[in-house]
């Protein structure tokens, strides 16, 4: 996960308490939690990826319909 090009979200459809839309991102590697863009949230709990060094952390963001 080098390089210097702008990463994207993906979306997945879920449903609450009402219909809404999960975006997300994996960011990293870092060792330590990100400040995530505006609106969105980091989870707490990193992701390893097996044979990549490095944290990786999950950005999100629900969006209601």
């Amino acid at each position: 996960m080098k390089g210097g090009g702008k990463v994207s979200y993906l979306t997945v459809p879920i449903q609450i308490v009402k219909d809404a839309v999960l975006e997300y991102r994996i960011v990293g590697p870092s060792d330590t939690e990100p400040t995530p863009e505006e609106g969105y949230l980091i989870d707490p709990e990193f992701l390893e990826i097996e044979g990549v060094e490095g944290k990786f952390w999950t950005e999100y963001r629900i969006i209601e319909s």
